[in-house]
């Protein structure tokens, strides 16, 4: 059985942010709008100055009471073919692209100052999991997980890998479990648990081909694809994978849904 786990540090809330901060996260958007913005991102940050202010003022609302604006829940997917030469009346060529508008992804940012910090720092965090880790990327996952496999040949065994990847993983993460790990793993509690809870609840998403677009749509379970925070709110979730993994004698890294096992 795995170990109790221990919550060495807590977030309860989400600090104030300051003008300059919003200035800042503004400024570092890529130019690249979303079909669900009022403000193109070029008119945004050339307006900057007048911005910051009221979206500092939007942010500081929404921290204090623990509520994430609904208007910013919904997200608009485009099916996009996966590769030109497929064909177009196969519904399992298309590749579903979400986009959510741009001032959403200002909140996020905001957030993702402190909830990353946070949940890095904690020993729950699995040590093998490479998203959102600084000097960790797809790159040093790959390096870890070819080294160990020549270390074993160099030794004369032979290696079993098994590759994973979760079918619809983000679209299946449970609202209830991933707020009750945060709290429970991570220490979250309080009006920052219940912004992480007001984020990932209620959402709507409307499928959009051309000039034609479908109602809109609840989403019961999933963190929202093409969000800043979905990466790192998913590997808290899978968080406790490692520790099922360890007790097994296997070797495993992971990269948000990715997962290598491998065996000599």
């Amino acid at each position: 059985m795995p170990l109790p786990l221990t919550v060495t540090s807590s977030l309860s809330y989400l600090d104030t942010v300051t003008v300059t901060k919003v200035a800042d996260v503004i400024r570092l958007l890529p130019q690249k709008s979303s079909p669900l913005d009022v403000i193109p991102v070029s008119l945004l940050k050339l307006s900057t100055d007048i911005m910051s202010p009221l979206i500092a003022r939007l942010a500081n609302l929404s921290f204090k009471d623990g509520v994430f604006p609904f208007r910013y829940k919904a997200a608009r997917v485009t099916p996009l073919l996966k590769k030109p030469n497929l064909s177009p009346h196969e519904p399992a060529n298309y590749r579903p692209i979400s986009n959510l508008c741009t001032f959403s992804k200002i909140l996020e940012k905001l957030v993702l100052s402190w909830l990353q910090p946070h949940v890095m720092k904690s020993a729950n965090y699995c040590k093998f999991q490479s998203t959102y880790r600084k000097g960790h990327s797809t790159e040093t996952a790959l390096l870890k997980v070819v080294n160990d496999i020549q270390r074993a040949a160099g030794n004369g065994q032979c290696t079993a890998l098994l590759a994973l990847d979760i079918s619809s993983a983000f679209d299946a993460v449970d609202h209830s479990t991933l707020t009750d790990r945060a709290r429970t793993v991570f220490g979250i509690h309080d009006v920052a648990l219940d912004w992480l809870r007001s984020f990932v609840t209620e959402r709507t998403q409307q499928i959009a081909i051309g000039s034609e677009k479908s109602a809109m749509f609840p989403c019961a379970s999933g963190v929202p694809q093409g969000s800043v925070l979905g990466p790192i709110l998913f590997g808290m979730y899978v968080s406790p994978i490692g520790d099922v993994i360890s007790q097994h004698n296997v070797q495993y890294h992971q990269y948000a849904d990715d997962m290598q096992l491998w065996g000599d």
